[in-house]
């Protein structure tokens, strides 16, 4: 029985150290890339570019009305929240994306991790994707694919219609963010719901298809 004991300890003991590790891996990862590229953004041509029809917004222009929009609707009117909320600083916008930058990595962690059930492999993958040291602008890059694997990889462990819709929903608000998003992601998180749901009946079908309706609405709304 004491035998018993002490190795029931030592089990709780594990697991709890364990369960510590997996949750401070991510924390660091944020932290430090977060303060990193804080501490070395810059603004290339490009980004002032995107950040000047940001500006244009917050004295009455509309994106298409009064300046061309290559399909960055919601993410110029994010920007331009941030502009004001900063007070036209480039601290706010550095702030921004180098946390959406942080974030993608520290959920490349999590997902890693459960994925290969190393944390040391899972932070290695992360570093080195980090590594690539992606422009500021280019934040949703990164992030909008680490979310979106994510959310298929928690779909495809609990297959709830919460989640369904969840994707859906993000892939709305991605498309709306920036176009080209929708290409790469929708069709991804709809082969995700094929595979898990490929046996089941129209019953099952029908009740995923909340997923797509809010895809299609975000399309119809940008379409209009």
């Amino acid at each position: 029985m004491i035998v018993s004991a002490v190795s029931v300890g030592k089990t709780m003991a594990g697991s709890g150290r364990t369960d510590r590790v997996r949750f401070v891996a991510p924390v660091i990862v944020f932290v430090g890339i977060f303060g990193f590229r804080l501490l070395t953004a810059t603004f290339p041509n490009d980004h002032i570019s995107f950040l000047s029809r940001a500006r244009q917004i917050l004295h009455g222009d509309l994106p298409v009305r009064d300046f061309i929009d290559p399909g960055f609707f919601l993410a110029l009117y994010v920007s331009a929240a941030i502009d004001w909320l900063a007070g036209h600083r480039l601290v706010g916008e550095a702030l921004f994306t180098s946390v959406s930058l942080a974030a993608a990595y520290a959920l490349v962690v999590v997902v890693a991790r459960r994925v290969s059930g190393s944390t040391l492999i899972a932070v290695a993958v992360a570093l080195v994707a980090a590594s690539l040291l992606p422009r500021l602008m280019n934040h949703h890059k990164v992030l909008v694919p680490a979310v979106g694997l994510y959310l298929a990889w928690r779909y495809a462990r609990s297959g709830t219609t919460g989640l369904a819709v969840g994707m859906g929903v993000f892939a709305g608000i991605a498309t709306l963010y920036r176009h080209d998003h929708g290409v790469y992601l929708v069709p991804g998180l709809l082969v995700v719901l094929a595979a898990c749901h490929h046996r089941d009946g129209l019953r099952v079908a029908a009740r995923r298809s909340a997923a797509r309706s809010a895809v299609r609405g975000a399309r119809t709304t940008t379409t209009a």
